[in-house]
């Protein structure tokens, strides 16, 4: 594959880059948000949009450690209670506080924890 080149000039703070070497494009609006640097929102690493257009598994990265991030401070809700004791492995939660539900099956495969199989991060079943 042939990554995005970089330019000589790395002062302009708009120039960042995935991981696999793919220039950023900014600004781009995740639900209803629009971010000028990488964002932490809905995933476990920071990410960016490739191009213009519709966020989705295929059309973001991962950004490099040295892009800047606009980390996502979740609203205020009502999450999903957690139990108080912890021994039992098979409580998940999302990072948005909802319980997962385990074991799921996922095209013909069951799972007891979370998968990051056709995603760019870890998630689970809800309900």
């Amino acid at each position: 594959r042939n990554p995005t080149p970089r330019p000589t000039d790395i002062s302009n703070a708009t120039h960042c880059y995935t991981k696999e070497g793919d220039l950023c494009h900014f600004p781009f609006t995740y639900k209803g948000v629009t971010y000028t640097s990488c964002t932490d929102e809905d995933a476990v690493w920071p990410w960016c949009a490739l191009g213009p257009g519709e966020i989705n598994q295929t059309t973001i990265g991962q950004c490099e450690s040295s892009c800047p991030v606009d980390v996502t401070i979740p609203p205020t809700r009502n999450p999903t209670p957690r139990p108080t004791d912890k021994s039992n492995a098979t409580h998940c939660y999302t990072t948005e506080g909802e319980l997962c539900h385990l074991p799921f099956t996922y095209k013909g495969v069951t799972y007891t924890s979370c998968t990051d199989e056709d995603a760019a991060w870890p998630w689970c079943a809800l309900g």
